[in-house]
């Protein structure tokens, strides 16, 4: 029976037919998590972390995030660093490694893996 209905059912729908939909996060909850990264770029943002500032597990957000955003948390976060960096290096006097410290990097020289 199950070999006549997969052999019926067009490959595409077979393939999506068992995965759930990427999880949806409300706005409410991404507006949150948007303040909390700009609010703390300077300290470690970890999946973990995250996910407990609003209440969600650690995967589900990762998912979700990746849905509604486009972008891994991870990579939110990089971005926004590198824009907050990119901010303060056009408008102050700091030096680049007091930047980069203050924006969350380990030092002036971080380079992105992957």
């Amino acid at each position: 029976m199950m070999a006549v209905h997969l052999a019926r059912t067009p490959l595409g729908a077979v393939a999506s037919a068992g995965l759930p939909t990427a999880p949806a996060v409300s706005h409410q909850r991404m507006r949150q998590l948007d303040r909390v990264h700009r609010a703390n770029l300077d300290q470690p943002l970890t999946l973990d972390a995250m996910a407990a500032q609003v209440g969600i597990s650690p995967l589900y957000l990762a998912r979700a995030f990746k849905a509604a955003v486009g972008q891994s948390p991870h990579q939110y976060v990089l971005a926004r660093r590198i824009e907050r960096a990119k901010e303060l290096l056009r408008n102050s006097e700091m030096p680049i490694i007091d930047v980069a410290l203050s924006v969350g990097f380990s030092s002036q020289s971080h380079s992105r893996t992957g």
